[in-house]
């Protein structure tokens, strides 16, 4: 069985790929005018009593530099990782997770645990729903998004709520609130052939659900079971928070330091793609307090796209398939001042991207042709890796094909270089078997300067490997992730949630 992050990454890139038209980058469109809503007061939902299981660490046999986590009696089990690792400035960390209590897709947990220096765990939580996200604010607080249940079990499994949580440094909570929503947005259709493109250039389907300020964003656990962290982004600016949300589309929220919303906005539109394959417009922030948006868009709803938002951008009805970037810039009070389009001539889906030093640093994952055989032809996944420069809005652009097929899960600014970082090493027979396993890695530019292309380091493990987060421990690099993951056609579809510490 395929890992469910790659089934949906190989579904969603294989309609997409990069070329074709945009807007004039100088002139913002605006988007229709939609009023910033003063939403009612939100009670929170309670949260369920968190379950009585320690969370430890032990050795992984055969690699002296990785631990497995241990949750009671559990090391091993389906969709198992550490999806995000946050560091304090006095060397402590704290990691969320998830792994599955049975083999029921319905009993996803989630994990929280703060460590120590030495990884001694100081304080633990595993909770039915999980987590989504965490970040860090200047202060020493840190803002927690938190699945909570808000139905009971259907066909599609329990639905929960999205809840934000502000902490203290000691750990209380201070603040809480549901996200809401107060868009209601019109799904699109796009066109998949270009004979289909001429006759209509999107479909619409009418949302019958009436906009609302405190509409709950909900999501199933199935969802949840296939990866945690691919709904919501947590941006912590200043003592502020930034949510990126994919919800009917894909939506944009700013909360001031009590958790008061200030604004919301549509990023993306809701269409085939997002709704069916998820994604997330990806945030970054200046040093001036702009707000750049990064999100994928496949060409063949370019057309939808410029209806919701009034842009002109121009598909290329001989690539109807592939896919760019959607750069946006808002103003800290959520105004939108441009937005234009990153084009590497291939396919682009976003994988992170952050801010240094007035440069945008943008990750992504390509698929290219690389060995094209009539109707079993090879494409190859690569990184592909922009540098815009913010203050005229050039960009430089560079492929990385480090080693076989390339997978990048983030990006990470450390002391003074940058990290990029994910899982690499895998061959395939054809368009959609993997058939060797692959390994974690991480790259280190220093100072952000792509000195040597093909450099990077190997994280070894058990079959698949992949790194979603790293920091520094003294000097040294820590990353979070997990090990032991499935390949296409395993019958043993489990994985172990894995630390690794540079020795």
């Amino acid at each position: 069985m395929k890992p469910l992050f790659l089934l949906t990454l190989c579904f969603a890139l294989s309609a997409c790929g990069g070329g074709g038209g945009g807007s004039d980058p100088t002139k913002p469109s605006d988007p229709p005018s939609v009023p910033t809503p003063t939403p009612a007061p939100v009670t929170p939902t309670p949260e369920q009593p968190p379950i009585e299981t320690k969370i430890s660490f032990i050795e992984h046999a055969g690699f002296t530099n990785n631990q497995l986590v241990k949750i009671g009696d559990i090391s091993k089990s389906k969709n198992a990782s550490i999806n995000k690792l946050v560091q304090f400035n006095d060397g402590q960390s704290i990691i969320v997770g998830q792994y599955l209590a049975s083999d029921d897709y319905k009993d996803s947990k989630g994990f929280f645990a703060l460590m120590d220096k030495e990884q001694n765990v100081l304080r633990q939580e595993v909770v039915s729903g999980g987590f989504a996200d965490i970040c860090i604010h200047d202060s020493g607080e840190y803002s927690l998004a938190r699945y909570v249940e808000n139905s009971a079990d259907s066909s599609q499994g329990k639905e929960f709520a999205l809840q934000l949580e502000k902490y203290t440094r000691t750990g209380e909570l201070v603040h809480k609130t549901l996200l809401t929503d107060p868009y209601s947005e019109n799904y699109y259709l796009p066109p998949f052939t270009k004979e289909e493109y001429l006759v209509s250039e999107f479909t619409l389907k009418e949302n019958t659900r009436p906009p609302a300020p405190n509409h709950k964003v909900t999501f199933t656990n199935f969802i949840n079971y296939s990866s945690h962290i691919g709904n919501v982004e947590l941006h912590c600016q200043q003592e502020k928070l930034l949510v990126s949300y994919n919800y009917e589309g894909l939506k944009l929220s700013l909360f001031d330091e009590n958790y008061a919303q200030q604004w919301s906005q549509v990023v993306s539109i809701w269409d085939y793609y997002v709704g069916s394959f998820g994604g997330l417009s990806h945030i970054a922030v200046d040093e001036q307090g702009h707000i750049f948006t990064l999100s994928s868009r496949n060409m063949n709803s370019l057309a939808a796209y410029n209806h919701r938002f009034g842009t002109k951008f121009t598909p290329d009805l001989d690539r109807l398939l592939d896919t760019h970037i959607v750069l946006k810039r808002y103003n800290f009070a959520g105004e939108l001042e441009f937005e234009t389009l990153l084009d590497s001539g291939e396919s682009d889906v976003i994988a992170d991207a952050l801010i240094k030093a007035n440069t945008l640093y943008v990750g992504a994952n390509s698929r290219r042709d690389k060995f094209p055989s009539g109707n079993n032809y090879t494409t190859e996944w690569d990184i592909s890796f922009y540098r815009v420069n913010l203050a005229d809005r050039t960009y430089i652009h560079d492929f990385l094909d480090l080693n076989k097929e390339d997978l990048l899960r983030g990006l990470s600014w450390l002391n003074q270089d940058l990290y990029l970082y994910g899982i690499n090493g895998f061959t395939q027979v054809d368009s959609n078997s993997w058939l060797s396993a692959g390994d974690g890695f991480y790259k280190v530019l220093p100072q952000g300067q792509l000195l040597d292309p093909k450099s990077f380091v190997n994280i070894a493990g058990t079959r698949n490997t992949y790194i979603n987060s790293v920091g520094l421990l003294d000097d040294k690099l820590i990353a979070a992730g997990r090990t032991d993951g499935p390949l296409t056609h395993d019958t043993d579809d489990t994985s172990s949630a894995m630390i690794y510490k540079q020795q």
